[in-house]
């Protein structure tokens, strides 16, 4: 296994540390709470409108008043609109989830950490092992030639995928951008 020891420098700042950290991860609680609603919200909505939708116009006349310039096509048509903006809000917060997630558990230092293996800021094909504050820079060694392995810091093993790191979003992909 490939291992490279590199000390970084230390980070200063005592007690605006632990309130600026206090403030990122209420922050990110509220983002995480509201994707979650909207995400729930709106896939409760996409998954009975059409239905509910459909049985009112077949069995109610309060929506025959009020769409009664729509036609069928055009409602349809509306709710493919709906499920096209879902799906570009879900991409467009992908990117969101995975900075979140990456910049809550990735390392660029061993201070203040136990002895273990931890996410790595600048690579997904990588971790990092603290041992005795010493950072030291671990390489996923693929067990295939053309398939790359990725570190999940939630099973604390390299895999094929990885539910806390996308390549795209690591410190160094940000650098290169």
């Amino acid at each position: 296994m490939f291992s490279e020891s590199k000390k970084l420098p230390k980070k200063t700042g005592g007690h605006s540390k632990k309130y600026m950290g206090l403030f990122f991860l209420m922050v990110g609680c509220v983002i995480i709470s509201v994707c979650i609603a909207s995400v729930l919200s709106t896939k409760y909505l996409l998954q009975n409108l059409p239905s509910a939708v459909e049985e009112k116009l077949r069995n109610g006349a309060f929506l025959k008043l009020k769409f009664v310039n729509v036609s069928s096509g055009e409602l349809k048509n509306h709710i493919e609109s709906l499920r096209s903006d879902f799906n570009v809000w879900k991409e467009d917060n992908k990117e969101n989830f995975y900075r979140l997630i990456q910049a809550r558990r990735c390392l660029t230092n061993c201070s203040d950490h136990t002895d273990g293996d931890y996410q790595s800021c600048f690579t997904c094909e990588g971790y990092i092992s603290c041992v005795n504050g010493v950072l030291l820079i671990r390489k996923c060694v693929p067990s295939y030639a053309n398939h790359s392995l990725y570190w999940d810091d939630f099973k604390k093993l390299c895999r094929f995928t990885s539910r806390t790191c996308n390549p795209s979003y690591t410190l160094s992909a940000e650098e290169n951008n």
